[in-house]
Parts: structure tokens; sequence; C-alpha cells
């Protein structure tokens, strides 16, 4: 690993509130498939897709404690405004996730767009699950704001 990415890895970490004990789990999540492609490794796709379900118990979790009142069909609403793609994107542009995504050759495009974004805070989310558990994984979803 390079110092200046060794440098804006820690510099994320403490825009997301943890501390990763293995910095290529994190680098994992920044590898877009594009980048993946082009030089032989494994893309964060399947880290977007364990992200996605834990940002979802993390919601359920959260609107649960925060509405202990409400009803199913109003938690399943607000969890669905919590998560929804433009929401998930305006955080990832907020903590600047766009510039640290390893994106091929033409790719650079990719950085802005609200998919490719919301996808990449899910997979952050789950290597903050993969290296510290439930925990990480809430004070990084808390310090970014989505709960």
């Amino acid at each position: 690993m390079q110092i200046e990415t060794v440098n804006e890895l820690c510099e994320l970490m403490s825009r997301l509130g943890h501390t990763w004990n293995d910095l290529t789990i994190l680098e994992l999540a920044l590898m877009h498939s594009s980048y993946a492609n082009q030089v032989g490794c494994a893309p964060n796709e399947r880290m977007e897709f364990l992200g996605d379900s834990v940002l979802d118990l993390l919601t359920a979790e959260h609107l649960m404690l925060k509405h202990p009142d409400q009803r199913e069909g109003f938690l399943s609403q607000q969890r669905a405004e919590m998560v929804r793609m433009c929401s998930l994107a305006g955080k990832a542009r907020a903590i600047g996730l766009g510039q640290l995504l390893r994106v091929g050759k033409g790719g650079d495009y990719l950085r802005n767009t609200e998919s490719v974004l919301a996808d990449t805070l899910e997979a952050v989310i789950a290597a903050a699950y993969i290296d510290g558990g439930l925990p990480a994984a809430r004070t990084v979803a808390k310090t970014v704001g989505i709960l």
C-alpha cells in the first residue's frame, strides 16, 4: 500500500468514526468493479450486498428504539427513506467517498454517480461490520448521519 493511500485512508477513517484494524478490508470497499476487472482483484460488490443488509438491520433497530409505539408500516416507510439511494449518495458525497473510490480507466464519472456512491457507502458499512462487528458499523452509520 502506498503512503498517500494510507494517509487518505486514515483521513477517511477519522471522517467515519472507526479505525480499521485491517486496512485491506476498507480498501476492498473502495474497489469499483471497473477497477477490479482491470487489475484482476475482487470488486466491492459482495461487500455492498452485505452492507445493505447490515444497514437495514441498524436502521430497523434505530427506528424501533426511537419510535417504540409505532406500527410496522410507519417503521418500514421511515427505514426506506433513511436508506434510499439519493440519501446514501448525499452522505457519501459529504465525506468525500467518491474521491477515494478506485475506478477503471475512463471511469472518473462514476465517482459522482448516485448509485455508485450509495453502493460504496454500503460497502464501507460492511467493511466496518467485518472489521469490528455491529458496534463498528453502527458507529459509522451514526457518524455519517444515516442514524
